[in-house]
């Protein structure tokens, strides 16, 4: 235990020194932590985004930083978050600001089968400087990253995933227009859950619309008129439609949701309905669940398929920083056992400082046109 300590004490050092930041986002898993509700901890209502004052003090209160050294006590204050609420101590607005960056990682060791060789491959996934500014109940959040474009999908261009305005009719209701991430099921990280793949909410998935979004103690609501992600692809396959999550909160133990798609292209029309649920189990254990099914129809023609997915996670925090996970993903189309697809993961989430976190993981992917994928696979996550 001591050589953890140990370590864990030489690292903060190093990366202080490197970067010196004190902030993290939160994961639904923090539900084992007792937080139902994702708004608690990000400037987004319905998560994601940047942590706003709230969530950068929880991370601090995870894992707290004792080390007393003037140099590094400098440049805390010097790196110190801004807390961003558009009003000041005397609760008069005031224009207030906060940058940030989230930068992940992915390590992978890749092969076909048992026994065949193993390719090993270094994944940028998303380096994305963030900024939130706010003045009384107006707040403003932008982002940008880098994707690749082009016919043959090698030159790398700057690209917006989020950038949204915000109204804040009071301490629970708000309104949002911009591009955003759909309000539909638990809000994954993009790269660990085919399930949200297989809904078209991928990394750079986002749609421009406008967002209302309801939260109180018991309740959380969004409801989305979307109009397209006409950033990326063919304007005229751009989906529009509305969608929506509904859920509600036992506080600090789980939370219910139901959530409802519709939307249609000049090439097809879709329906999705989902069920999710988040709950505390004993102690720091925890378990998430999420079934979704979805029906396209083509547009012109009688083209149609059923898609039916689902996820389960069941996680444990022996400590405050580390995540112990099992989770299973299964997408199937009735009629089609060809297009089933299973994914099961066994891994850990280690947060070795406020804003740092590591997570090594081995993913056992199944198809029935690929066959069987045995892939190992570390991600580290920056997020300041």
């Amino acid at each position: 235990m001591w050589r953890l300590h140990l370590t864990r004490c030489l690292a903060l050092i190093f990366c202080s020194g490197f970067i010196g930041v004190q902030d993290a986002a939160a994961y639904p898993q923090f539900i084992a932590k007792g937080y139902t509700n994702c708004a608690s901890c990000h400037y987004a209502p319905d998560g994601g985004a940047m942590a706003n004052a709230y969530g950068v003090a929880t991370q601090q209160a995870f894992l707290p930083d004792a080390i007393e050294v003037e140099f590094l006590e400098e440049l805390r204050e010097t790196m110190a978050k801004n807390l961003v609420t558009g009003y000041d101590d005397d609760d008069n607005a005031a224009f207030q600001w906060d940058v940030g960056l989230d930068t992940r990682l992915l390590f992978l060791m890749a092969s076909a089968d048992v026994g065949s060789n193993s390719d090993f491959i270094v994944i940028p996934m998303l380096i994305e400087p963030q900024l939130v500014l706010a003045y009384g109940p107006v707040t403003a959040y932008g982002s940008i990253s880098s994707r690749k474009a082009g016919a043959t999908r090698s030159e790398m261009t700057a690209f917006s995933r989020h950038h949204w305005l915000q109204y804040r009719v009071s301490d629970e209701l708000s309104l949002r227009a911009g591009r955003m991430t759909q309000p539909f099921g638990i809000r994954h990280a993009d790269h660990t859950v085919y399930t949200r793949r297989d809904l078209d909410f991928d990394k750079y998935d986002q749609t421009y619309g406008v967002q209302v979004d309801w939260n109180t103690e018991d309740w959380s609501v969004a409801a989305m008129g979307f109009a397209g992600n006409y950033l990326v692809g063919d304007p005229k396959v751009q989906e529009r439609g509305l969608s929506a999550t509904v859920a509600y909160q036992w506080t600090g133990r789980a939370a219910l949701g139901l959530s409802f798609l519709g939307g249609m292209s000049e090439l097809s029309q879709r329906l999705a309905v989902g069920v999710f649920t988040r709950a505390k189990l004993y102690g720091h254990s925890y378990v998430m669940a999420e079934f979704d099914t979805q029906f396209r129809k083509s547009v012109e023609g009688e083209a149609s398929q059923m898609d039916m997915m689902g996820i389960l996670r069941l996680g444990w925090y022996p400590w405050e920083w580390l995540d112990v996970y099992s989770e299973t993903g299964l997408k199937m189309v009735p009629g089609s056992s060809e297009l089933t697809r299973i994914s099961t993961i066994i891994g850990t989430a280690w947060k070795i400082l406020p804003w740092m976190e590591v997570g090594p993981y081995l993913r056992i992917l199944h198809s029935s046109d690929g066959g069987t994928q045995f892939q190992v696979i570390d991600q580290i996550h920056i997020v300041y």
